[in-house]
């Protein structure tokens, strides 16, 4: 898969009103009974993964409307970048998955992955059959919670060469840039 699809270069560079990026995260452990899949948004979603995802591959699967938030790390030639995971208003479910996990000698397994949704089509949902960025793999441990958020490390050396678009943003290729 590219890095990311012309539906997502558009939706980020124009930001059309009837077309949204969502992020999503799937955590995975044996613990789990189930994966956890949550979308940043206010709703939930059906979104379809990837043909070569860990588990229910090339299925539409749903996401749960949480918020969450990635702190990208500093670059540092020395040692692999981590991120902080952080998970508000995380349901009890969540919650107590996620404690479970902490006990475990193996890291909690997670994706990242970016959709567009175009908002105009009936039923609103995604454009493309799959995620719109290359998905991102990483662990995350160090695993905190409290007061219904949750806050774990993520260690992913490959997050300082995630790919972003190099498009050059001229004013003939994107008139509405400019006022």
């Amino acid at each position: 898969m590219a890095s990311e699809t012309e539906a997502l270069r558009e939706a980020l560079a124009s930001a059309p009103a009837d077309r949204i990026h969502v992020a999503t995260i799937e955590l995975r452990h044996a613990t789990f009974d189930q994966p956890v899949r949550v979308v940043q948004d206010d709703q939930d979603w059906a979104l379809p993964l990837e043909a070569t995802a860990p588990l229910n591959p090339g299925e539409t699967v749903t996401f749960v409307a949480l918020s969450f938030a990635l702190e990208l790390p500093d670059i540092n030639r020395d040692a692999p970048g981590s991120v902080k995971l952080r998970l508000d208003n995380v349901s009890r479910t969540i919650g107590e998955a996620l404690s479970g996990a902490r006990t475990s000698q193996y890291p909690v397994e997670a994706t990242l992955r970016y959709y567009v949704l175009d908002l105009s089509a009936d039923p609103p949902g995604p454009v493309s059959s799959g995620p719109d960025m290359a998905p991102r793999n990483f662990e995350v441990g160090d695993v905190t919670i409290s007061d219904r958020t949750a806050i774990g490390t993520c260690y992913a050396p490959d997050f300082a060469s995630i790919l972003v678009s190099a498009d050059k943003y001229t004013r003939a290729r994107f008139p509405g840039l400019v006022s």
